[in-house]
Formats: C-alpha cells, sequence, structure tokens
C-alpha cells in the first residue's frame, strides 16, 4: 500500500470511527428518556390539538412528561451517555437551563464519571 492508497482510504477508515457504538443493553436512563421522548411527542400533539393548552389533555400530557423527568434526575447515570440523556431532558434540548436544585448533583456525577480519564 502506498500513500495514495492510504489518502483514499482515510474517509472511508474515519467514517467507521465516527459510528455510534451501540450497547448491547439499555440503561435504565435511556429507557426512561426513550419514554420521555414519546411523551414529549405526545405532550406537543396535545398542544397542537389546543393551542391555549388550556385543556386537561395539555395539563395531564405536561404532568406525565415532567413526572418522568423527575424520574431521569433521580436515577443513577452508569455512563456520560446516561448524564447527556438526561441533562437533554431536563433543559428540554437546551431550551431551558438546568435547574439550581439538579445542578450540582449532575457535576458530582460529571466529575466522578470523568475522574482519572484525562
Amino acid at each position: 500500500m502506498n500513500r495514495r492508497d492510504l489518502i483514499k482510504a482515510a474517509p472511508v477508515a474515519l467514517v467507521g470511527c465516527a459510528m455510534p457504538v451501540q450497547a448491547e443493553t439499555e440503561t435504565p436512563v435511556a429507557a426512561l428518556f426513550r419514554e420521555w421522548m414519546r411523551l414529549c411527542a405526545e405532550e406537543a400533539a396535545a398542544y397542537a390539538a389546543d393551542p391555549e393548552g388550556e385543556g386537561q389533555a395539555c395539563e395531564a400530557a405536561t404532568d406525565r412528561k415532567l413526572a418522568v423527568e423527575r424520574q431521569l434526575r433521580d436515577a443513577p447515570k452508569l455512563n456520560l451517555a446516561d448524564l447527556g440523556l438526561a441533562v437533554m431532558a431536563t433543559t428540554e434540548f437546551s431550551y431551558f437551563g438546568v435547574p439550581c436544585d439538579v445542578r450540582d448533583r449532575y457535576r458530582a456525577d460529571a466529575r466522578v464519571m470523568v475522574e482519572g480519564t484525562v
């Protein structure tokens, strides 16, 4: 293999490295996040049907989603992906800030996970 062959193969090799690694088993946080996403769609549908958001369907859909958000906050984070999913749900994909009552917990979780890796 010569230099030209390596240059031609480099993009293909990089694409393989960029592919996400699928876990064999889903973590509890990942399962909760999937449920949270489903509830986000349910909430959006409720508000689409009632743009003023004054009906019981809107309130109930939001309550269900918030209940899962609380579970996500409290669930043990097994890895950085779990922490990222919890933060994304807590902040509605960065639309809101991390509430003060969980900010320190998320920081502590992150410190534990990255300790000794850098």
